[in-house]
C-alpha cells in the first residue's frame, strides 16, 4: 500500500513538470529522483568541493532506496551550499507557495538549511531568507514542508536550498520540490 501511494504521490509530482523553457512555468514540480533540470549547485564554503550531487541511491528509508539531491559530511570546511531553482516570473501582489521534502542523516554536526529566494543565481548576496527548514531524520520519508511566497516586485525569481553547517556536518537529502499559484 506504501508503494502504491508513492507512485500516486509521485505520478501527481510529475504531471506538473515544465522544463526546457527561459522562465519556468506555474504550477511546477519536480522529483529530483527523476531530474534535477534548470538546478544549479553553487558552494560558497570556504574551501568548496563538497555540495548538492544527484545520487540515484543513497537515501535508504524503511527498506526502500530513495534517489535524491544529496549534501554529504564535508570534511574539511564549514558548509556554505545553495541548491538553486530555475528562474520563476513571479508578481508583487500575488501569494505563491512552495513545497518540499527534506531531511537528515545524523551522522556529523547540525546542519542548518533555510528556503531562500533571490533575483540571481549567481551572486548568492542576492538571496534573503523565506524560511528555516525542518529537518527531521530519515528513519521515514520526511513529511511536506510548505513555505508562502510573496514578492515586492514583479520579476524574475530564483529559490534556493541554503545549508550552513560546522566542519563535519551531517547529510542532507532533498526529494521533491513544488510551487504554485
Amino acid at each position: 500500500m506504501r508503494k502504491l501511494t508513492f507512485l500516486i504521490f509521485t505520478f501527481i509530482i510529475l504531471t506538473g513538470i515544465n522544463v526546457g523553457k527561459a522562465q519556468t512555468a506555474l504550477p511546477y514540480s519536480i522529483n529530483f529522483a527523476d531530474s534535477q533540470e534548470g538546478w544549479t549547485a553553487v558552494d560558497e564554503s570556504s574551501i568548496p568541493g563538497n555540495t548538492w550531487t544527484y545520487m540515484p541511491k543513497w537515501a535508504y528509508i524503511q527498506g526502500k532506496y530513495y534517489g535524491s539531491i544529496v549534501l554529504k559530511m564535508d570534511y574539511s570546511s564549514a558548509s556554505n551550499d545553495y541548491y538553486i531553482s530555475p528562474d520563476f516570473s513571479l508578481e508583487a501582489g500575488k501569494t505563491y507557495a512552495a513545497e518540499f521534502n527534506i531531511c537528515s542523516q545524523s551522522d556529523g554536526n547540525a546542519n542548518t538549511v533555510s528556503f531562500e529566494y533571490g533575483t540571481s543565481n549567481s551572486d548568492m548576496t542576492a538571496f534573503s531568507k523565506l524560511s528555516d527548514v525542518t529537518l527531521n531524520d530519515n528513519s521515514e520519508y520526511p513529511a511536506a514542508q510548505k513555505v508562502e511566497i510573496k514578492v515586492n516586485e514583479n520579476g524574475k525569481y530564483y529559490f534556493a536550498f541554503h545549508c550552513t553547517s560546522q566542519q563535519f556536518n551531517g547529510t542532507v537529502l532533498l526529494f521533491l520540490n513544488s510551487a504554485t499559484l
